[in-house]
């Protein structure tokens, strides 16, 4: 149903609570694939999709958490919109334990839900994923 690409380097202390929260686990059959960054993000992204098994690809940064409100409003959306190519999701971001309400990273949202072949990642930092499809904001 959902793969979940995690883009890491030297993440050995986030690594565990997120695949933990991902419910991913090696007895699943989690893969590892390596890959040079080259400071390129949209090619490790791209290098993702491309080793995906199913339909949608959720992309988790290491230090982030897949809440379990947001878990389940993934799982109906892409049950609920077949012709959706890509899921937006708010990021929250804390600083010193608190969250950030106000500027850039206050209200950002970020394309972590892809339907595979909808379109690629591009630029190669501040990668922005492109799409002739639809685009839907997740709460």
């Amino acid at each position: 149903m959902i793969s979940v690409a995690i883009l890491t380097k030297n993440e050995e202390a986030e690594i565990k609570e997120c695949l933990d929260r991902a419910k991913i686990a090696q007895s699943m059959g989690v893969k590892v694939f390596r890959s040079k960054l080259n400071g390129d993000f949209s090619k490790q992204r791209n290098f993702a999709i491309s080793k995906a098994k199913n339909e949608w690809v959720l992309f988790v940064d290491a230090d982030e958490r897949v809440p379990e409100k947001l878990k389940e409003e993934i799982l109906r959306a892409i049950k609920e919109n077949k012709d959706v190519s890509a899921f937006s999701v708010k990021r929250d971001d804390y600083f010193l334990g608190k969250l950030l309400k106000h500027g850039e990273t206050g209200n950002i949202k970020l394309v972590r839900l892809i339907k595979k072949g909808s379109g690629k990642w591009t630029r190669s930092v501040h990668e922005t994923y492109k799409t002739g499809g639809i685009v839907v904001n997740l709460e």
